[in-house]
């Protein structure tokens, strides 16, 4: 499209030119045309959710965009950096206004070999011909990472890095509308704890499973006292909650040879 950037809006015109019944003319690049940002009327944002994660343990992070325009499509690079690590466990996983079968949603990892800090994550994706992703805030895709060591992280956008996998090397981040006018985000959240890993069921983190973490819950269930250190290792049961049933399992798998801890399914291995 002759704006002096190779990004999102140039394979949309690319999509549009193929398929379109009526297709746009492209650009003969014997001029240039500046670049076109709007957004006249609520910024938009692209937001990173803030969590507690613990090493070890898979877990996943919701990225979402709060956009008060339609939008043909998002092209953007994520940026984490910190003193934790995380591990990219599998692919991006689109959802909310994104999970859509006229969708095309790429993802590309920079340093994904030695995967340190920083790392950058680039995410694209596009509607098919004229479809168009609706104004609203949820998450549009969620990644999954088992954090590998304790720390603190935050994310940013980035433009592009010149990664020969990438869409748009060297493009900034953006949103794109319905007119294929350009938006660029603004950015929230995204800061990111990593504790230690723990033990399931141990309740009173003192590296044990035994009755005294039974009745550490049933202290925090019936007579507030302390909840269990992290919240997480009381909930033996992976119902999401701590009650009286975690205390339960934990008094099953001493005395009767029930499941370990967190373990749903039997396979002696935590699912939770």
């Amino acid at each position: 499209n002759c704006d002096r950037y190779t990004d999102l809006r140039d394979a949309i015109l690319l999509v549009d030119h193929i398929y379109a019944d009526f297709p746009p003319p492209l650009c003969d690049c014997g001029s240039y045309s500046e670049a076109l940002y709007d957004d006249p009327n609520v910024p938009d944002t692209v937001w990173i959710e803030s969590d507690t994660l613990y090493v070890g343990r898979q877990d996943t992070i919701d990225v979402g965009i709060i956009n008060d325009e339609y939008l043909r499509g998002f092209a953007f690079a994520l940026e984490w950096d910190g003193d934790a690590v995380l591990e990219y466990s599998k692919e991006i996983i689109a959802v909310g206004r994104a999970d859509d079968p006229n969708i095309m949603l790429e993802y590309y990892q920079c340093d994904a070999a030695d995967m340190t800090n920083p790392d950058t994550m680039f995410v694209s994706t596009w509607q098919y011909l004229y479809a168009t992703i609706p104004p609203g805030s949820d998450a549009v895709f969620k990644f999954t990472i088992i954090p590998q060591a304790a720390g603190a992280l935050s994310f940013r956008l980035v433009d592009y890095y010149s990664h020969p996998s990438t869409l748009a090397i060297g493009a900034e981040s953006m949103l794109v509308t319905e007119a294929n006018a350009a938006i660029l985000p603004i950015l929230a959240g995204g800061d990111i704890v990593v504790m230690p890993a723990y033990i399931c069921g141990d309740a009173n983190n003192d590296d044990f499973v035994n009755i005294t973490d039974a009745v550490w819950i049933i202290n925090y269930v019936f007579l507030s006292g302390p909840p269990p250190i992290p919240f997480e290792a009381g909930d033996t049961n992976c119902d999401g909650d701590v009650n009286v049933s975690d205390a339960i399992y934990i008094i099953n798998y001493i005395f009767v040879g029930g499941n370990i801890p967190c373990d749903i399914d039997g396979d002696s291995s935590p699912d939770c």
